[in-house]
């Protein structure tokens, strides 16, 4: 056993320092930085200020040839590129020769302030000198002293980030917030933070990292900030990660006769890793829909335009009050028809936080937990018939129960105990069959775990009970089912076994 952890910890070592080495780009990059200036004598220099800088062809300096950097100015429609210096790479080395975040190209519509940061003069010899720098140096080691740009310090530790689709190497340093990754350089003070000198009257200068993007795709977002191309930041307040789970009452009536059907169930936002989409992260949530949260509002996105609305679309907004009307661009469900609310109410969890209920005219939602009706239920069109349908038994975070309908609870068969009972039906409901993608648009696989559990037949039933298919089997293998010809919608699959049913739901986008 010993033997097989240090073979375990050695292969693990190995393949984290043996990672292929991640170059810095030498065209189609781009480098977003906050600059923030508030000196003390002159009131009229307060400002922030979105700088942007990237690579655009080649040019000689010193005899030498480098990447040319330059600043975007302009507009998004009409881009200006100011050239500010030279990037070159040479064994693992980043050298830079030009000027910092200081020039005249920073803000070209306030002379006044260019002038008193010039006036007030610098603490170093200013960059513009054509003097080549040491921006970075990857073949350094944990425990290195280096002296990078104009700022030294010791490396503390080297992990690993992923980026994108690959690892890369990230330096940490002692004593400082500071990081340095392959690829990217700075993500604390940005690309050239270390070479911009810092001006010696009163007040205070800083540049924070916003964000790096490569051919289009935003590869790295500060995590603070909202998306690559502004200055504004996260809310603090996060409601959703990976450790949510949802337990519902699946209720299902088919009209006109006495089959009633009543199945436990569950949804669980599995964010393995963020992702990065159009320069904003979202968190993965089951079949190709990601989230994210800022100011107490929840927006979701499909990453396959396959699944349904391509474009981003608010999915809650938890910040209402008794009387607003909700502004959504989700195309289906409640959303799309301008839910008003009609009151809310504070509640107190079981672990006694305080969260808003808010009744709208179509639905009911609490503060972090979503609607009581399902978690995609403000973008889920169902039809109005009395069919049954989801209702929300509990809400857990941790493993820790923070909501729980008592009353719902006393009124179905399988709960008991909101502790207790909860996961024994999950686990006594365990399902033979996984159905993928659900949400779908155009086809379902059922992938069957068990196979000495024979199936028999496939029914394929609408929100009403319509019996619309039924697909025979003899055995075990996958099946695959073709909705295209289905209006979009909720649909029940029916697997039928020789002595029970197994029944799942399906989103037809």
């Amino acid at each position: 056993m010993k033997k097989l952890i240090l073979y375990l910890f050695l292969a693990f070592t190995m393949s984290m320092f043996s990672q292929q080495y991640m170059p810095f780009p030498t065209e189609n990059a781009e480098w977003n930085v906050r600059f923030t200036a508030t000196p003390e004598d002159f009131q009229e220099v307060h400002s922030n200020s979105l700088l942007k800088y990237t690579l655009r062809g080649d040019t000689i300096i010193n005899n030498v040839s480098y990447k040319k950097v330059c600043m975007i100015v302009g507009t998004a429609g009409n881009p200006v590129y100011v050239g500010v210096g030279g990037l070159r790479e040479s064994n693992k080395q980043i050298f830079y020769v030009g000027q910092g975040y200081l020039v005249d190209a920073n803000i070209t519509n306030d002379q006044q302030r260019i002038k008193n940061i010039k006036d007030c003069g610098v603490s170093t010899v200013n960059s513009n000198s054509g003097n080549e720098t040491l921006l970075y140096d990857f073949n350094a080691h944990e425990g290195d002293r280096v002296q990078w740009g104009y700022e030294s310090g010791t490396i503390e530790k080297i992990d690993s980030i992923l980026i994108g689709h690959s690892y890369r190497k990230a330096y940490h340093f002692k004593y400082s917030n500071e990081t340095v990754i392959e690829g990217i350089g700075n993500i604390n003070s940005g690309l050239f933070g270390w070479v911009t000198p810092i001006p010696m009257c009163g007040g205070s200068w800083s540049w924070e990292f916003i964000c790096f993007s490569q051919n289009g795709e935003a590869l790295y977002l500060n995590p603070a900030y909202l998306d690559c191309n502004s200055m504004e930041k996260l809310g603090t307040v996060k409601y959703f990660g990976n450790d949510n789970q949802w337990y519902y009452k699946e209720d299902y009536v088919r009209p006109g006769t006495e089959d009633h059907f009543m199945i436990s169930s569950y949804e669980s936002l599995k964010g393995d890793r963020d992702t990065l989409i159009n320069g904003k992260k979202y968190m993965k949530y089951s079949e190709g829909v990601g989230i994210r949260e800022n100011n107490h509002k929840v927006y979701a996105l499909y990453f396959n335009e396959n699944y349904g609305q391509p474009d981003e679309f608010l999915l809650y907004d938890f910040s209402v009050k008794a009387g607003d009307t909700i502004h959504s661009t989700a195309m289906h469900g409640t959303l799309s028809r301008q839910p008003k609310v009609i009151r809310t109410e504070t509640i107190t969890l079981r672990n006694g936080e305080l969260r808003k209920k808010i009744y709208l005219n179509e639905d009911t939602w609490i503060e972090g937990t979503g609607s009581l009706y399902g978690f995609f239920k403000p973008y889920i069109e169902t039809p109005t018939c009395d069919c049954g349908g989801f209702e929300l038994i509990s809400f857990t975070r941790n493993d820790s129960l923070l909501y729980h309908d008592t009353d719902l609870c006393s009124q179905t068969w399988f709960c008991t105990n909101p502790i207790e009972a909860i996961p024994r039906v999950v686990n006594t409901n365990k399902k033979n069959v996984t159905v993928s993608p659900n949400p779908a648009y155009d086809f379902v696989k059922l992938t069957f775990a068990n196979s000495n559990q024979q199936c028999v037949s496939v029914e394929i039933m609408d929100f009403q009970g319509r019996k619309i298919n039924v697909i025979p089997s003899s055995g075990t293998n996958d099946i695959d089912i073709d909705l295209s010809t289905y209006h979009a919608g909720i649909y029940f699959l029916m697997v039928r076994y020789v002595g029970r049913i197994e029944s799942h739901k399906l989103i037809k986008l």
